[in-house]
C-alpha cells in the first residue's frame, strides 16, 4: 500500500515523463587528459546499475581522460544525507543478511547492494568458487566458504567494520547439480558502494587509480593517486 501512495505521489510531482538524471562533471576542463575533480552527481535514479557505471567510465575514456588530479567526488546533494526510518534499515547500517534494506540515497547505485558470485570451479570438480562481482575490491573483503554438498543452505552476511569498510560473511553449500548462483546484500553506505564501484570500471578503462574515501559534508570523495 504504501508504494502505492509513493508512486503516485511520485505521478503527482513529476508526471509521467520525468526521467531521472545522473550526472558526470569536472571541476575544470579537460587539458592533455587530465581534471582536477571528477564529480559524480546522483540524481536519484533507482534503476542506476553497474552496467550504467560501465557505460559512463566507457564514454569518459573516449573522452581522452586518463588522470583525476584531486578527487572523485560522490555528490549526494539531490536528497541530502538520508537518516534510516525504519528499524530494519537502521539495524542494517551495522550488518544485514539482506539485500531489500539497504540504505537509501540520491546516488546510489544497483539498489546499493554488493553482487556476490557463487560458482563452480571448472578446474577442479567439487570446488566451490565466490567472488565479489563483477571486480574484486580491496575496500571489501569476501570471506567464509562454501562447500558442495546435497541441499542449499547459502548464507550471507554483510558487517560494516573500522574506516567504513564492508566484510560479507559466506557460509553453506551449493547442491549437486547446480553450476552457480548470485547473492545480494545491502552494502553499508550507498555513495561509498557507487564510488568503488565506478573507480573499478574507470580503473579498467585504463585508469588506474589507488584512493581512499575522505568524507566531506554532503559530498562523499575518493581521494586518487592515478
Amino acid at each position: 500500500m504504501t508504494k502505492l501512495y509513493t508512486a503516485a505521489l511520485a505521478l503527482e510531482t513529476w508526471g509521467p515523463d520525468h526521467r531521472f538524471e545522473t550526472r558526470i562533471m569536472s571541476s575544470t576542463p579537460l587539458t592533455k587528459g587530465s581534471v582536477q575533480d571528477l564529480i559524480f552527481l546522483g540524481g536519484g535514479d533507482p534503476a542506476l546499475t553497474d552496467e550504467d557505471l560501465w557505460k559512463m567510465a566507457r564514454a569518459l575514456s573516449r573522452t581522452g581522460l586518463k588522470r583525476v588530479q584531486r578527487d572523485l567526488v560522490i555528490n549526494n546533494s539531490r536528497f541530502g544525507d538520508v537518516a534510516c526510518n525504519v528499524r530494519d534499515r537502521c539495524e542494517a547500517e551495522r550488518s544485514s543478511r539482506n539485500a531489500y534494506d539497504a540504505p537509501l540515497s540520491s546516488a546510489g547505485s544497483n539498489y546499493a547492494s554488493w553482487s556476490v558470485a557463487v560458482e563452480r570451479d571448472a578446474q577442479q570438480s567439487g570446488r566451490v568458487l565466490t567472488r565479489l562481482y563483477p571486480y574484486e575490491l580491496p575496500e571489501v573483503a569476501v570471506q567464509g566458504r562454501i562447500e558442495s554438498g546435497p541441499g542449499s543452505t547459502l548464507s550471507a552476511r554483510r558487517s560494516t567494520v573500522a574506516q567504513g569498510r564492508d566484510v560479507i560473511e559466506l557460509s553453506g553449500s551449493l547442491p549437486h547439480g547446480r553450476d552457480g548462483r548470485m547473492l545480494y546484500r545491502s552494502a553499508g553506505d550507498a555513495e561509498m558502494q557507487t564510488g568503488h564501484m565506478l573507480r573499478a570500471f574507470l580503473r579498467h578503462e585504463e585508469s588506474p587509480s589507488r584512493a581512499a574515501f575522505v568524507p566531506h559534508g554532503p559530498l562523499r570523495k575518493m581521494r586518487y593517486s592515478w
